[in-house]
């Protein structure tokens, strides 16, 4: 089976999102449905089944058709607050919310003070005793993280500009690949000159948008084996 690349964008509930990726686990919302046969009407590509179970909901809830297709192997871009992206391979296809306790029993928030608590199998938050509306999570290992997004071309950019929760970029896969290589070779450090070039398969990359295009010219006119995003 072919492996897809997927945007997975966090900022519902982002002060629980961000704590449960930190211990390798993707979630999105629509806790309502968490109890219904979403999942399964998905993966079988039932429309008809998957139009029925959400009646009435907004076209957001497509982001739960696509979340439920992530097979393992596949890849997850995940854009992050401050600039930053990160990168994301699946470990479990998704799963109900329901079975998330036996593997975090103790949830802690990505910042603040709130005390969230299991109740019923839902992740409540003391604070103000509210359900947490979180309906699915996704098991992930890192790829490659907090990689700075004016590191890399703008195509790449672009494309987690789109104001959809979940969406296929699998269209883009061998850029996503380029991508998380440099990001490898760069993450948690300052830039050198030679930081923006990256040999892979005897083709040499550059991953800066504009500052060194004179060099990427020189470069295929000397050499006519350079890459460029």
């Amino acid at each position: 089976m072919d492996k897809h690349y997927y945007l997975h964008r966090i900022s519902h509930e982002d002060y629980v999102s961000y704590g449960l990726l930190n211990d390798g686990f993707l979630t999105i919302g629509w806790e309502f449905f968490s109890d219904k046969d979403v999942l399964t009407a998905a993966r079988e590509g039932d429309i008809d089944k998957f139009n029925k179970i959400t009646a009435g909901c907004a076209r957001s809830r497509w982001s739960m058709w696509y979340f439920a297709k992530m097979n393992v192997g596949d890849t997850i871009v995940v854009p992050l607050y401050g600039g930053k992206f990160s990168a994301f391979r699946v470990v479990e296809v998704a799963k109900s919310v329901s079975e998330l306790e036996k593997e975090v029993p103790n949830i802690k928030v990505a910042w603040g003070n709130n005390i969230l608590t299991w109740k019923d199998n839902r992740i409540y938050d003391g604070t103000d005793s509210h359900c947490v509306d979180i309906g699915f999570f996704v098991k992930v290992e890192p790829i490659v993280e907090n990689v700075q997004r004016s590191y890399v071309g703008s195509r790449f950019v672009s494309r987690m500009k789109i104001r959809t929760t979940t969406a296929d970029i699998t269209d883009i896969k061998d850029l996503c690949i380029y991508i998380f290589a440099f990001g490898n070779n760069v993450s948690g450090k300052n830039l050198t000159f030679f930081d923006h070039f990256i040999c892979i398969e005897n083709r040499l990359i550059c991953f800066s948008p504009c500052l060194f295009g004179m060099m990427i010219i020189y470069i295929h006119f000397c050499f006519r084996n350079v890459f460029y995003i």
